[in-house]
């Protein structure tokens, strides 16, 4: 299996902040679970204590038949799913999450200094000769 593409990662929002999020649908097929997926994560969130709005926010969606609940999980929570599988696949998730994450926190711009409220007599004169 590809690993590049082995649970597809998004940015969505969660508590009005930003996170990397995967949909806990592609988890739980990936990980190969025997059990039927609504399921698997209403006993997972209920016995690892998972918090709706913290670590994964619902979302309804139409299909042809009854509607149906995806879970968006953050990639803690995913990781920790992963984890308590304890197979092979659950530790490549695993593994692949943690990648991912290493990646975003490389890609993101170093912040700026704070700015400086006062600047020093020499340096402000020197600016105002330039000009």
């Amino acid at each position: 299996m590809n690993s590049s593409a082995l649970v597809p990662v998004f940015t969505g929002e969660l508590a009005g902040q930003s996170h990397q999020l995967c949909n806990a649908r592609n988890l739980h097929a990936t990980l190969e679970v025997g059990d039927r997926f609504d399921q698997w994560i209403s006993r997972r969130i209920e016995q690892y204590g998972f918090a709706d709005g913290e670590d994964f926010c619902t979302k309804s969606c139409k299909t042809r038949g009854r509607p149906a609940t995806d879970y968006h999980l953050t990639l803690d929570m995913a990781k920790e799913l992963a984890m308590v599988e304890n197979n092979d696949k659950g530790r490549m998730v695993r593994r692949y999450f943690i990648r991912i994450e290493k990646e975003a926190r490389t890609a993101q711009p170093k912040p700026l200094p704070a700015p400086i409220d006062k600047v020093s007599r020499p340096l402000r004169q020197a600016i105002n000769r330039k000009a």
